[in-house]
């Protein structure tokens, strides 16, 4: 029986979509999963919540509805547990506090490292840094929305960007789901049923 802890990074497919389909589609995660959601465990007097940012807003959701967002054709969640390196421990309890404080404030559409707003993978990089006086824990990295195989922005983010009036921020500084579940900080410990792309369970 999985025993979930404060900090746990859960690392989730959502499924088709064209989002998350992009997001697959350059960069893979662990195994090669098709990683493109996440969210950060926040135990609260025996009650499990995840924390996310996702559409609209960050939020703090019970950790069932999460798991049980997408689910294989067994029934399990597509989710990959991930839990930070014993050096990071004392870091956990204030990236948790930082993340939680979060709530309400709107989500970053435009993956863009902008005060106040935040995607998925962003929370989480944030609240470790916060929790690190200000230094960065997981580093961000170059975004790319390119395809590994051509080399060419994907037209779903041409597009995409688009219909917010900017340019594709090809190379900005910032995190991905998939990314972050590499990072050898983080040691994925479980996978609770099987995920796109990686070995079947």
């Amino acid at each position: 029986m999985i025993r979930f802890q404060s900090g746990d990074i859960l690392f989730q497919d959502l499924g088709c979509g064209p989002v998350a389909d992009a997001i697959n589609g350059v960069t893979p995660g662990y195994a090669n999963a098709e990683i493109n959601h996440c969210g950060i465990v926040h135990v609260v007097q025996g009650h499990i919540f995840v924390i996310e940012a996702i559409a609209p807003h960050v939020r703090a959701l019970p950790i069932d509805i999460f798991l049980n967002r997408n689910v294989d054709h067994k029934n399990r969640p597509a989710v990959m547990l991930g839990r930070v390196t014993r050096e990071l421990y004392n870091l956990v309890p204030a990236a948790v506090d930082f993340c939680a404080e979060q709530a309400g404030k709107r989500y970053d559409p435009l993956f863009l490292p902008d005060e106040g707003t935040f995607y998925c993978s962003e929370l989480i990089v944030e609240g470790f840094r916060f929790a690190n006086s200000g230094h960065a824990v997981f580093a961000k990295m170059p975004i790319t929305f390119k395809s590994p195989d051509t080399g060419e922005i994907l037209p779903f983010w041409v597009q995409y960007y688009s219909r917010f009036g900017v340019a594709v921020p090809e190379g900005v500084p910032g995190s991905n789901p998939g990314t972050l579940s590499l990072d050898p900080r983080i040691k994925i410990i479980d996978q609770l049923g099987s995920m796109r792309g990686a070995p079947i369970t």
